[in-house]
This record gives structure tokens, sequence and C-alpha cells, in this order.
């Protein structure tokens, strides 16, 4: 899309407008509050959160797919989570899944940033996910969208509780279900004619996937995670995810991103879902890994879209990709919401031009455009015109505007697909009067917490005229009439305080200055928990720095270990760890690459942790060499319902593996005893042991 000041047919009207001596007319077609009200099916009743989730807003809603390389023709999916609502066991995000207008709302978001259909994460056909899917259906049937299922492996892991890992059968009976109840529609995702059936961590079990083939209705396509799913001979597909690099935060992991797309392009038979994603961050989980990648304002999202144009273009295209995800709030992944790029448009006019500059921290390259405004209430709008990324004026002689009106004019920045859109401050201009000069000064402009200061915009002046109003923001989100207010503030930071000034004919003019406020104590401070506190295994940390010079890293480190790494002056994230006395430590380091540290004990796990009960079950006693025994532990139990890990040693001096369900060959006759470890996520272990006679 090429954005210019003027279309052509608004340059011939006002050739014609300046020819007869006519004043250019506002014809409002929309209103501030719609520009800046909540565009997404998100809830107006959720809030930000610390693992970077936005509070629902007015949105870009341009299509997805610009993200990607010029010139493709793929097709963009969204990973759906329908299990949010009352009694679920998740996090209340302010809706109910399972409600059909809520449904209604979802699909049509998502066909409005371009998406063209939603692959839902499924949990069975008794599972709240399942109502969903039948919204689902009946939406995309009514919008002329596209869905499709993805069996999670929550569906299955109760047969693999009493059938030895093997959820063949559950699979088959799933897939079924799914032929009869979903696929039938004519909104099912197909793939010359064959619907497209997903799975996510079925890995973890056993399932013979040729007799599944045998005894499923529909031909289906199968498609699996990672790149191995492109060679696997049971697949018909692959999609990426998103993969944590565990010990950078601030990395997308272009290294599994790179394999997944070249290795797709070596096998142009196998459908190749990409994927797209903004970050993940699951410390507000309670089954937290404590894993991240930070959304960077942005960043992440606008470059995991931008990996596939290293391998794909308009002769060789991507055909679809998925992004992961349209609103998991729980692991930090969601879009639904919006994305936050931390910038700000700020407006002012000088002489007959108007000026703006992008304030924040956030990536230049999330902004898709600018949309000005004109208005003669300030509540009523007329979109003046569109302009590039890169523009930062736009002359307003273009336009015959009246010299006896006071026009409103707003700068709107348009973020690239899904980010927030951001709206400027009114501007009031009105032709030939000179905007009043806004002077703000401060009592005092640098102190610590509780900091206070007066500000007075009494200075100011207008030179045809008079100052009428002021208004003061004190840059943390208290606004308050000019021309002397006072403030204080109870946190610590950087603040630009901001003053707008309006003459008696409406005219604006801004001008600002920033103040430092310190934190009562200086250096590293961990704020929560108290040192040595006995928490729950699941709790949160705080910690913030300060020094001569600005903070710019921080690092949370357990016993040693780095944790959380944050390019800012503060750590809030919340952690699991085991049962015992951890050590916290946080460094932080300046501009000049000068480091303090802070660290202090902490006691973790509250009561008895009641030991897990392991169970191992094997595929056969008795094997013959070469052959392959499959252990599996899927029915082991915990008293508190935590998550548990296995360990696997076969006594055959091979190496200990991992998981629930695992597989051996043994190599040479004898007799082996296998020992099987389970243990909760408070650390609490048990065991058991099984012989086996290799013939």
């Amino acid at each position: 899309m090429k954005y210019q000041s003027l279309t052509l047919s608004a340059a011939i009207l006002i050739g014609s407008l300046v020819s007869l001596g006519q004043t250019f007319t506002v014809v409002p077609n929309t209103t501030l509050a719609k520009e800046t009200a909540n565009t997404t099916s998100a809830s107006s009743a959720f809030t930000t959160q610390i693992n970077g989730n936005l509070k629902p807003g007015n949105v870009s809603k341009s299509p997805s797919k610009v993200l990607l390389y010029s010139g493709n023709t793929t097709k963009v999916f969204a990973h759906f989570m329908g299990w949010f609502g009352p009694n679920s066991g998740h996090m209340n995000v302010g809706y109910n899944s399972a409600d059909a207008a809520q449904v209604h709302k979802q699909v049509s978001d998502m066909k409005s940033r371009g998406i063209s259909g939603a692959i839902l994460d499924w949990y069975g056909p008794t599972d709240l996910t399942d109502t969903v899917a039948g919204l689902l259906r009946t939406e995309s049937e009514a919008q002329g969208f596209t869905f499709a299922i993805m069996e999670d492996v929550g569906a299955v892991s109760r047969l693999a509780k009493t059938n030895n890992c093997d959820v063949t059968q559950q699979v088959i009976n799933d897939l079924n279900y799914l032929f009869t109840i979903h696929e039938a529609s004519s909104s099912y995702l197909r793939v010359d004619g064959r619907p497209v059936i997903f799975f996510f961590g079925l890995e973890a079990y056993f399932v013979d996937w040729t007799r599944v083939r045998a005894q499923v209705s529909g031909n289906p396509l199968f498609v699996f995670r990672n790149a191995g799913a492109f060679t696997n001979p049971a697949s018909n597909g692959a999609f990426a995810w998103i993969e944590v690099n565990p010990t950078n935060a601030f990395d997308i992991n272009r290294s599994y991103l790179d394999s997944f797309y070249s290795l797709g392009l070596q096998h142009p038979e196998r459908l190749n879902f990409g994927t797209g994603f903004v970050g993940f961050n699951d410390n507000l989980a309670p089954w937290t890994g404590n894993r991240a990648m930070q959304r960077e304002c942005g960043l992440s999202w606008v470059q995991s879209f931008a990996e596939p144009g290293k391998y794909y273009n308009t002769s060789t295209q991507l055909p679809f990709t998925q992004i992961a995800t349209w609103n998991d709030y729980e692991e930090g992944t969601e879009i639904e919401s919006g994305i936050d790029n931390c910038l700000k448009p700020v407006a002012w006019t000088s002489g007959s031009t108007l000026y703006w500059k992008v304030e924040g921290q956030g990536p230049l390259e999330t902004i898709h455009y600018f949309r000005i405004f004109i208005s003669t209430d300030g509540t009523n709008l007329m979109r003046l015109a569109d302009v590039s990324s890169s523009t930062r004026s736009l002359s307003l002689s273009s336009w015959p505007l009246s010299t006896s009106t006071t026009y409103k004019l707003f700068v709107k920045m348009m973020g690239k697909p899904s980010i927030a859109n951001q709206m400027s401050n009114l501007v009031g201009y009105r032709r030939n009067d000179a905007v009043p000069v806004a002077r703000l000064q401060l009592s005092s402009y640098s102190g610590k917490v509780p900091f206070s200061t007066t500000a007075s915009t009494s200075a100011s002046t207008d030179s045809n005229g008079t100052v009428a109003s002021s208004k003061i923001d004190f840059g943390d989100g208290t606004v308050v009439a000019g021309p002397t207010a006072a403030h204080t503030y109870q946190t610590f930071g950087k603040f630009v305080v901001r003053a707008h000034v309006t003459d008696n004919l409406g005219a604006t003019s801004t001008t600002s200055t920033t103040i430092t406020v310190k934190p009562a104590v200086a250096g590293v401070v961990i704020q929560q928990p108290a040192p040595a506190a006995n928490v729950q295994n699941y709790f949160r940390i705080t910690a913030y720095a300060s020094g001569a010079n600005p903070v710019t890293t921080m690092t949370l480190y357990v016993d040693g270990k780095g944790m959380v790494t944050v390019h800012q002056d503060r750590i809030d994230t919340f952690v699991r760890l085991l049962d015992g006395t951890h050590v916290i430590g946080v460094n932080a380091w300046d501009a000049t690459g000068a480091v303090q540290t802070r660290s202090q004990q902490v006691v973790v796990g509250i009561g008895p942790n009641a030991p897990p009960v392991a169970v191992l079950g094997l595929t056969t006693f008795n094997p013959i060499i070469g052959s392959v025994v499959r252990a599996c532990t899927a029915a082991s139990t915990d008293p508190e319902n935590s998550g548990l890990s296995t360990t696997i040693n076969f006594g055959d001096g091979t190496p200990s593996v991992q998981g629930t369900t695992t597989y051996h060959a043994y190599m040479v006759p004898g007799s082996f005893t296998i020992n099987a470890t389970v243990k909760d996520n408070r650390g609490a272990t048990a065991s058991t042991t099984a012989t086996v006679t290799v013939q």
C-alpha cells in the first residue's frame, strides 16, 4: 500500500474549492470514541498482565499476511484456545469460551485481521473445547471462515493411565467422532478434498499410526509438530511452534525456525504450516516451567513473521502459517487483546504545518502508517490523510481551511497487524492564528520516592490573544487542569511531564520536560519475598535497581542459574521451585557495564509433601534380543495432583532416559531390573522396579 498526503480525488476537490474561493468543509465519518475504542474480541474488563498480555484497546486490522514476504499467497491461521470459563481450571480472562456470542466476536475479529481460519486445541468429545468446536463450526459456516481441529495430548491421557501408554484406540475413536461431527462441515479445512487433523504432544504416548489410518474414516491428512514431521512416515505434514531458548529470553530461536523452513523446502509433497508469534512467558501459569521469550515491544512478532522470507517468495510460496497463539493468556502468547509496541505519537503545529513525533523505546518497524483526522468539535472526526510510517509532518495549507474556525487535529499511529493503534493528543489549529507559546515550570525535577513536585503553565503566552486553559500530564497516568497542579510519585523512573496550552481561539501547543524519580533505597533491592521467607512452590519475585548511571539490564538467578533477564531496571515475575532452601540473586548492570548484586535465601515448600506413587507397566517381561520394550509410568499418581516427571533406568548399563513413555531394545540375553523413578513438582520422589528376562 502506498501512502500519500492527498488522494487524487481529494486533490481535485481541494483544487476546485480553492478556484471557487470556497473553504473546506469537515464531513465527519467517524468519532474519537470509535477510533480509540476496544476493537478486539477480548473482554474490556481484562487488564494488562506482567507476562506481556495487553489490556484490549484499538488494534490494527491490517491483514496479518502483511507481515510476511511481499507477494505471498499464504493462508494465515490462528491457534485457538477454547478452555476459558467458570470452573474450567484456567485463568479468568473476562469471558466464557463456550458463549456463542463470544465465539461470534472472536471469529469476526480474526476475519477482520485477515486471518483465514482457526485451529482449535481440542481435548476430546466430553471436554469444554468440544462445545466450543461446535460453536466455532457454526460461526465458520455463517461467516465464511475456516476451522480445523488439533487433538491435544490431554484428550488421550486418561486411556494412557489404564492401557500401558497405548492410546491408539482413543485416537481412532476421537478421529471418527471428529469425522462424524465436525469434519462434515463445509467450513472444515481440507487440502485436495481431504480433512486436515493436527496433533499436539501425542508423542508422549504410544500410537500405532498404521492402525489409526486403517480404522479412521474420511482419509484425513495428519500434521505433526516440528521439522521431524517432514520425514515421519506417519505424517502428511508439519507445523512449527514456539521454541523457547532457556538461556536467552531475547532470542526468537531462529535456528529452530530456519531448520523448519529449510527442511520444508526439501519436502514440498508435505503440508507446511509455518508460524508467527509474539513471544512466550508462562510465569502466570501454575504449571510454569519458568520459560520466557520476551515480546520486545512487538519486535518478536514482526521478526518471527519475517523469517519465512529467507526461504519463500512469489515463485516458491509458503502455503500456510499458524499464529501461535490467538488467545493463550496463560503462556503469554495471545494476540487477541493486541500487542503493545511501547510507542506513542505526540503532535503540535507550527505555522501552517502539523508535526508529530513518536515517543517511547519500541521498534519503529511496528508502525504501519499514520492517519490524520480533522474535527470541529473534537468528538466527530473526518479522515484527512494517510501518510507513510517515516513521515512526521503534514502541510495544512493544502486544504482551504477557514480563518474563522478552530479545527481539532489528531494523529493516529496505525500499527502493523494486531499491534495496538495509538491516538495523539488533540491539536487545536486556526488558520492565520499564532499558536500560544507553552511554557512549563516545575518546583523540583528529581528526588526519591515518594517524590512531590508542583507544575505550572503560568508563564505561557499568546502573541495575538490570551491563554485560556491548560492541561498538565504528569506522565504516570495522572492528568489535571492547569495552570498549577501538585503531584506525588509513588514509583521510581523517568517521567515525561507534558503541558498542553490552549488560547482563546482554541489553538493549542505543547511542551514537555523530564523528571527523574529515584528509589528510596539505592542499589539492588529484592522487594519480595522477604529474606528467609517461607513461600509456596509457585511464588512471585519483584526487584528493582538504581545507581549513578541508568540500569540497562537485570538478571534473576536461582541457586546460581540465570532464570529471567530483562532490559530494564525492575523485575516482576513468578517462578516454580522444588521444596528446600534456595538462594535468590539479582544482578543489575548499568550503561557503563558496572554491576550491582543482591542475594538472599528463601525457604520453598509449605506443609508436608506426600510423595507420589510410582507405577511401572511393560509391554513384555520376556523380550527377545533386539525387540523393543515399552515402559509406561502413566498410571503413577500424586496425592497433590501435581505434575510428575519420570526417569527410567533399563538396568543394562545404558544411560537413563526420561519420559512417561520410553522404549528400549536389549542387545544381550539375561535378567535385568528396570527402575522407574517419578518426581512431583515439589521434588518428592518414588521408585518401583520390574525384572525382565531377555531370551
